[in-house]
């Protein structure tokens, strides 16, 4: 799993480089994609180091609070970028 996401991370940082030239399409998809998945990668990691050494349980909740955040904002920035793109074929309707 995290040898996918990081090459998914690392095609999200191509991306980024690519659009400083281009048009902007779909940069906040992409900036949620890449903060979630390298950090949830990195909070995985860390939860299999707390497991090792037997750190205390609040740090795991902890962590797995974090991560439940995180898709949640990824999952607004989707959102935002879903009604950027289509809000005026939503509205054109009602």
């Amino acid at each position: 799993m995290a040898i996918t996401q990081t090459f998914i991370v690392i095609y999200s940082l191509l991306y980024f480089y690519k659009s400083l030239s281009g048009k902007n399409e779909f940069i906040l998809v992409n900036i949620g994609l890449f903060f979630y998945l390298l950090s949830s990668t990195l909070i995985f990691a860390s939860g299999n180091l707390v497991f090792d050494l037997s750190i205390r349980e609040q740090v795991s909740r902890l962590l797995n609070i974090i991560n439940a955040v995180l898709y949640l904002v990824f999952q607004l920035l989707i959102f935002v970028e879903w009604w950027r793109n289509h809000r005026t074929i939503f509205l054109k309707s009602n």
